[in-house]
């Protein structure tokens, strides 16, 4: 009996065949890391492991790879798909086997995206939203309760990027007065260069404040930009070009005047991944009369909560250098809240 459950456990064995050792990534210091590659972005590459989930190693410090399935490889030279299995090769390259198509020899610093999402190949846009509900108080031109929300939209492609964002308002002025304001943006970069570091710039906002005086301000304009830094962990990006304002005012006189504009988003993951700072900032001053400034900037924390649910603390600071009568500068709220991406 013995001697027939031995030769059984011999068969399963043979019939399971050897242990998969699945994709391989060696680095430079001759750690070899086994798992199951899932991308790789511009600086990282991202292997899925049973010991360790997912490690992001820095392409840099990569000098082999070799895999068990298909994957895909986009060159940065020429942005060409080469799909199938990685095989070893002693080159500071990646050999494809591509089947009919033979082995195609990629060099390592030639490698821009494995497995590309639409957005990296240039044959589609990937989509990224966020939706916030949040209660604040706020101190400057009205001490209020404050119900606030925001949603956008961003969309991302190979040659351009878009950004669609709403924030709206309800607030109760000392316990008198109640109002609904609201602001509206739009935002499209079109790149200049294939490493997407350059852009040319259109946007748009419109915006509603009562207790700042504002009865709708319309901004338009357009200029150029620069993605100073754009990886897993860090993003920056600055512009700047001339706008066009138009303001009507509920109590003071209107105004229209073109305007030199800027723009600032900066964000940081922090705590390992498990938060994210972030500040965003837009401005314009009337050419000629440096005074009449202002700057809108948003300042925070987002924290993971589960799946997509987050939780955030931001700043939110308005500035204006010329605002209406009995309005002061300085408008700022404390927001805390919970918001969902997908």
């Amino acid at each position: 009996m013995g001697r027939l459950i031995h030769i059984g456990l011999m068969l399963s064995a043979l019939l399971a065949g050897p242990p998969a050792l699945g994709d391989t990534v060696l680095l430079d210091n001759g750690d070899r890391i086994s798992g199951k590659i899932t991308h790789k972005g511009k600086d990282k590459i991202d292997i899925v492991t049973r010991y360790a989930g997912t490690l992001s190693v820095r392409w840099r410090h990569v000098v082999a790879v070799t895999s068990e399935r298909p994957l895909t490889i986009q060159r940065h030279s020429d942005d060409e798909l080469v799909h199938g299995t990685l095989i070893h090769t002693e080159a500071a390259s990646l050999a494809v086997d591509a089947g009919r198509g033979g082995v195609v020899t990629v060099p390592l610093d030639d490698v821009g995206f494995v497995n590309p999402t639409l957005a990296e190949s240039g044959r589609g846009i990937v989509y990224k939203g966020r939706a916030s509900a949040a209660a604040s108080g706020s101190a400057g031109n009205s001490d209020t309760r404050r119900l606030y929300g925001e949603v956008s939209l961003a969309g991302t492609a190979r040659v351009y990027r878009f950004n669609l964002g709403a924030s709206g308002e309800a607030r109760q002025d000392d316990g008198k007065t109640n109002a609904f304001n609201w602001r509206l943006g739009a935002d499209y970069d079109q790149f200049t260069r294939r490493d997407r570091r350059r852009f040319v710039y259109g946007r748009a906002s419109f915006e509603h404040d009562r207790f700042a005086d504002i009865r709708l301000r319309a901004i338009s304009g357009a200029g150029y930009g620069w993605q100073i830094i754009d990886t897993t962990a860090t993003s920056l990006s600055v512009r700047g070009g001339v706008d066009l304002v138009f303001l009507d005012r509920i109590d003071d006189a209107d105004e229209r005047y073109p305007a030199a504009g800027w723009g600032l988003r900066y964000s940081r993951a922090l705590l390992a991944d498990k938060a994210r700072f972030f500040h965003e900032q837009e401005g314009f001053v009337e050419l000629g009369a440096p005074s009449n400034i202002s700057v809108l900037t948003k300042t925070g924390l987002r924290f993971p909560v589960v799946d997509n649910l987050n939780a955030s603390a931001q700043y939110n600071l308005d500035y204006e250098g010329q605002p209406g009568d009995d309005r002061k500068a300085l408008d700022s709220s404390l927001v805390l809240g919970l918001g969902y991406d997908w």
